[in-house]
């Protein structure tokens, strides 16, 4: 599946709602310790740009970053695509200005 295939179930999945975005436990425990707000983060979701695309991974692996705005800051998540409707966030953070361009896209 490719960047935009994985974009769209992952938009869709965001529209749908908490049944279709599934948190880990590392993610969720990543979000407290980072104030990100689990709701907003997944409604933020709904407008995602995958911005690492990681085409061989398998059964819950990672297979994207993807870049959204969350309460109008940037956060990275790590998705994986679970099926065709769901997805499985593997972790969420603030990207660091010190490692990324200034857009959030690139890894400098």
């Amino acid at each position: 599946m490719g960047a935009s295939n994985k974009e769209r179930v992952i938009r869709v999945a965001a529209a749908k709602g908490r049944a279709y975005v599934k948190w880990s436990e590392h993610a969720l425990k990543r979000a407290r310790q980072r104030a990100l707000d689990i709701a907003d983060v997944t409604a933020a979701l709904a407008g995602v740009e995958v911005i690492e695309d990681y085409p061989t991974s398998a059964g819950g692996a990672p297979d994207c970053l993807c870049l959204c705005q969350v309460t109008g800051e940037p956060v990275h998540a790590v998705i994986a695509i679970l099926d065709s409707e769901r997805v499985l966030v593997v972790t969420v953070y603030h990207p660091d200005v010190e490692e990324w361009s200034d857009d959030f896209r690139k890894r400098l």
